[in-house]
């Protein structure tokens, strides 16, 4: 499976499942492959949303869901220049034999975005893979997200955090202040994974 798994939520758990389930039936190692920098911190590092999680305790969260393999791509120029057909050349088929593929089926790929999930089902007929796509993961009538756990804490929306934080074990705390930094800020810690800054303005 392919994503930047922020936060390793619920709902990336129910992806990690569906992949794991399908490499032991295949008798594969099941593979995560993400990014870091996430490619909106690449592209525009400006305007990147905060992390939930930093690689460290991305992969401490992956730990306990039986994933085989990460593979951590370095989001660089080359890898942004990959046309979607190299990409699924060159990593997919080339470096990793991929099998079976778990994806959503809004995911972009390749250079200025030009892959999609029908091109990675063309592929899959050419080079002998599946690809499957992911089901949303519904907490009440709220699909959860990254995006979803982000604005509630934007908000200050705790209860909205909690239903999702308390449905993984996750929490609150603050795990650590830098002061030196321009501005300085607070590092925020949702139990022992995701986390994120919060900037103070200095008069």
């Amino acid at each position: 499976t392919i994503g930047n798994f922020d936060g390793v939520h619920l709902g990336h758990q129910a992806v990690l499942q569906q992949t794991c389930v399908k490499a032991r039936e295949l008798g594969l190692p099941s593979t995560v492959i993400s990014f870091e920098p996430q490619p909106q911190e690449f592209f525009r590092p400006e305007q990147a949303p905060p992390r939930l999680t930093r690689l460290r305790e991305k992969l401490i969260a992956l730990a306990p869901h039986a994933v085989d393999r990460m593979l951590c791509l370095n989001f660089n120029r080359q890898l942004a220049n990959l046309s979607a057909e190299q990409f699924i050349q060159q990593i997919l088929v080339n470096g990793l034999g991929v099998r079976y593929l778990v994806v959503g089926d809004d995911f972009k790929f390749g250079k200025n975005r030009q892959g999609d999930f029908n091109m990675l089902v063309r592929a899959g007929r050419e080079y002998d893979f599946e690809v499957a796509n992911t089901h949303s993961f519904l907490l009440g009538d709220a699909r959860v997200s990254s995006t979803l756990i982000r604005e509630a804490l934007w908000q200050g929306d705790l209860r909205r955090v909690g239903l999702t934080a308390c449905a993984v074990g996750w929490r609150m705390g603050i795990s650590g202040v830098e002061p030196s930094a321009s501005p300085p800020r607070i590092f925020i810690c949702i139990g022992r994974t995701p986390q994120f800054w919060v900037f103070m303005r200095c008069k």
